[in-house]
């Protein structure tokens, strides 16, 4: 290991984005970091799961995958078109592999509805851990802590363990 990387304070990386995995060269920078031992947290939306299956394969230590709405609203909430096959093959392979993960919620008041948050908890359902966390994008209403805790409420019925991250 080179000098420069011997760092007690450094225990890993996380690789956020955008979108990381949208570069080919993801996988080999995860490769690299964790070649120099260091723990790799990655930060994704789940829209490649062919180079997410890859750093799965590698063994990467945390996944912490965006999660934005049930899949049939995906393509009005941000605005394209994503393959709904593609984030619930990815969803699957992050819930069947042994790696720690979270499914990452960012709740605005426009998507606070009932049939949103029932479509949300059918589609995570089962997962084991999912966090939901207030949207700090001025453009957007954040939610207010009771109408968080209500979806983490509903959310309950759905999934192992939901959480709120308080900003």
């Amino acid at each position: 290991m080179h000098s420069y990387f011997k760092n007690e304070l450094l225990e890993g990386v996380v690789i956020s984005g955008g979108e990381p995995l949208l570069h080919g060269d993801c996988i080999d920078l995860v490769r690299l970091i964790k070649s120099y031992g260091f723990k790799v947290k990655l930060d994704t939306n789940g829209s490649f799961p062919d180079r997410l299956e890859q750093v799965l394969a590698d063994g990467i230590d945390y996944i912490a995958m965006d999660v934005k709405a049930p899949l049939e609203l995906y393509p009005a909430i941000v605005g394209r078109a994503i393959g709904s096959n593609d984030l619930q093959r990815s969803m699957t392979m992050v819930r069947a592999s042994r790696i720690a993960y979270e499914f990452r919620v960012t709740l605005v008041d426009q998507l606070f509805q009932p049939n949103i948050v029932h479509g949300m908890g059918n589609l995570l359902k089962g997962a084991s851990n999912v966090v939901l966390q207030p949207c700090s994008n001025a453009a957007f209403l954040t939610c207010g802590i009771e109408k968080i805790r209500e979806f983490r409420d509903t959310l309950a019925g759905f999934v192992q363990s939901c959480r709120i991250r308080e900003t």
